[in-house]
Parts: structure tokens; C-alpha cells; sequence
């Protein structure tokens, strides 16, 4: 996916650190998806580059969002909104979680309930 929106040998670059990951996909009535998504990769550098990349590959896909992420105070988590929805890209230790087209008004709630599930994950 990444390559898509990124270019062949960025995309694979990104990848290279990549050790499993875990998604939900849910379709609304209207047909649009909403998706949680979050990936362990082998270190913490390696996830900073993904989260960086994957908020490119973001705005890349939804042209709406570009150039409007507003970084997190810790600068681990980009957000944009797009009218009701939420667009989330947060980095914790080595995990990365992202969140694409969640209902705004949950969208921080879904985020930290994913966070808390992971035990031992990293506090930010």
C-alpha cells in the first residue's frame, strides 16, 4: 500500500521493519470504511519512519486532509479532521496505530482503548 502512494523503493524501505500487525474494517451504510490499524515493528526508529511515512501515504489517498495533520504535544501523534471524521496516526514504542475515517466524536476513545489493550505496550 505504501509503495502506492509513496513510490516503489520508499514503500519497501518503510516496510522493511515490519513484524505483524492486527486490523478492523468496518463498512458504513453509505459504503465508506472505517479502519483501525495497528503494527509492531522490530524498533523504535523503525516505527517513527513508518508513522511518518504512512501520514504521507494519508494524505496522498484523502487530498482533503493534505497539509492539515496537527501534530500531538509529544509529537508521536499527527490528527486531521475531515468533517465528521477523524484521522489518526500514533506512534508508541516499536506500535503504530492508525485510525482512517473514524467517527470524530470517538475517534480519541477508540485510540486509547487500543492503546490500554496492548499490554506492555509503550506509554506515551
Amino acid at each position: 500500500m505504501l509503495a502506492l502512494h509513496l513510490g516503489e523503493q520508499a514503500g519497501r524501505t518503510t516496510a522493511a521493519g515490519w513484524r505483524g500487525d492486527r486490523y478492523r474494517i468496518w463498512e458504513e451504510p453509505d459504503g465508506r470504511l472505517v479502519i483501525a490499524y495497528l503494527l509492531a515493528t522490530e524498533s523504535e526508529r523503525v516505527a517513527g519512519a513508518f508513522a511518518q511515512s504512512y501520514a504521507k501515504a494519508l494524505e496522498k489517498r484523502h487530498p482533503a486532509l493534505s497539509g492539515k495533520g496537527v501534530p500531538g504535544p509529544t509529537g508521536a501523534l499527527v490528527t486531521w479532521r475531515d468533517g465528521a471524521r477523524a484521522f489518526a496516526v500514533d506512534k508508541r514504542g516499536a506500535e503504530v496505530l492508525v485510525l482512517e475515517r473514524m467517527p470524530a466524536g470517538v475517534a480519541d476513545g477508540v485510540r486509547e482503548t487500543i492503546w490500554r489493550s496492548r499490554s506492555g505496550a509503550a506509554k506515551p
